[in-house]
């Protein structure tokens, strides 16, 4: 892992990001994270045999990551925590595994009939468990909220910002 530049290291905050705003910013997120995490885990869990990271991962499946090292690249898992992943995801039959037909070197995933009903039951029991607490929010600041993230995890600016 390479050091962070000078530069980078050295770049004024922005005079309205203050070091209290920057923690309090991944506190929050964090906080957000665990409790998004605690409300949905047991349900998921009882009536999917799923968690948050395996369900990520047939997502990406079904959106065209059919590669392991796509996914892996697309997901920030490390290969070997991936293959884990996947051969429990096969195991359960949520995955399929077979040769690619354009090239029999490569190993092509498919989200099985399965996996797709466990991650639309576990995307409708997600919905019911954060609904309350998105409703919370008024149209505008929950499209506000969403457009901040989409820019805050867009990788292109993380990687030049």
């Amino acid at each position: 892992m390479t050091e962070p530049s000078a530069d980078r290291v050295r770049a004024p905050l922005p005079s309205s990001l203050s070091d209290d705003a920057v923690s309090s910013f991944l506190g929050g997120v964090w906080q957000l994270n665990r409790r998004l995490k605690q409300l949905v885990s047991p349900a998921l869990a009882q009536e999917t045999a799923l968690d948050l990271q395996r369900l990520f991962i047939l997502k990406a499946i079904e959106h065209g990551a059919v590669y392991p090292k796509q996914l892996s690249s697309q997901l920030g898992i490390i290969p070997t925590q991936l293959s884990r992943l996947l051969e429990q995801l096969i195991a359960q039959q949520y995955v399929s595994r077979q040769f690619d037909p354009a090239d029999s070197r490569r190993t092509r995933l498919n989200v099985t009939d399965a996996g797709t009903a466990a991650a639309t039951l576990a995307s409708q029991i997600i919905r019911r468990a954060i609904a309350e607490r998105m409703n919370a929010l008024s149209p505008e600041r929950l499209a506000a909220l969403l457009t901040a993230i989409d820019v805050l995890t867009d990788t292109d600016f993380l990687e030049h910002p």
